[in-house]
């Protein structure tokens, strides 16, 4: 049997000790690589080490699980393979609380299924995007689709770019679609989809069969939210909010006039169509 020592964690109080390389400490390395990775690992949710457990509790963990941790039955996890885990687990150098705690965690590899990319990361403000000097998004439209799923075959029905960036007039009647809508579609018992589209001011009713656009109409306002669908004397309604602001959000699209239309101010409140008869 080989002997490796393992790294040193600077910074820490820890106790190391020689790791065993062998079949079973493979195995058990390949079990927490496959099982606990995802939640635990360096930088991650920390492990207490299974010395203060003893191996009865240690077992019992890992069949019952504990809060957020899931419990691994006998079919996923036989015994021979938590005994396994737990000599891996046992093999790690151990880092003691540094506030006094008493707790001991165990030193975890870092998370091999996670990308470990440079330590520079990427980021803008709140719900912010990635667009181009142009001020379009880097990636090429529709930006954005209404899918149609047939739950009984599993597949896609239609799907059809839902809006059209103000910036960009139609090519061909091919649409853009909107860049981050904000607003959800409601389906009606008459085979019809209602989607109020707060960047370009359009509502439109879609064919709940084909996905093409029966009927549209620009509004003066940005419409917000799912249109609710109502009947009274029975005759159907659409009713929604609409308002004229930008919008408060740090995405540049709510200030982009090459996404969004600004609405009206007197034209802000709520919206009701009524269907034909």
């Amino acid at each position: 049997m080989m002997l490796v020592e393992p790294p040193d964690d600077r910074g820490s109080t820890a106790t190391s000790t020689a790791l065993p390389v062998g079949p079973q400490h493979q195995l058990g390395f390949n079990i927490y690589t496959r099982l606990c990775s995802t939640c635990h690992g360096s930088g991650q949710t920390t492990m207490r080490t299974p010395v203060k457990l003893g191996s009865t509790q240690f077992r019992s963990l890992i069949r019952q699980g504990r809060e957020q941790m899931p419990g691994f039955s006998e079919v996923l996890l036989p015994n021979d393979q938590v005994a396994a885990l737990e000599g891996y687990l046992l093999s790690l150098p151990v880092t003691r609380d540094p506030s006094g705690s008493g707790d001991e965690f165990v030193q975890l590899p870092a998370n091999l299924t996670r990308y470990p990319g440079p330590d520079t990361r990427y980021t803008g403000s709140f719900s912010a995007g990635w667009y181009t000097s142009n001020g379009y998004p880097a990636i090429g439209p529709p930006w954005t689709q209404l899918v149609a799923y047939d739950l009984n075959d599993g597949t896609i029905k239609w799907r059809v770019p839902d809006g059209q960036a103000p910036g960009i007039p139609e090519s061909g009647g091919s649409r853009t679609g909107t860049v981050r809508p904000r607003n959800g579609p409601v389906v009606t018992a008459g085979g019809l989809v209602f989607v109020a589209n707060a960047q370009d001011r359009f509502l439109r009713a879609y064919d709940t069969a084909t996905g093409r656009v029966l009927w549209e109409h620009e509004l003066e306002a940005n419409p917000e939210g799912i249109p609710a669908v109502y009947e009274v004397a029975g005759r159907q309604y659409i009713a929604f909010a609409a308002g004229a602001s930008w919008g408060t959000g740090g995405d540049p699209v709510w200030r982009n006039p090459l996404h969004r239309k600004q609405g009206s101010m007197t034209a802000q409140g709520y919206h009701v169509f009524a269907l034909p008869r």
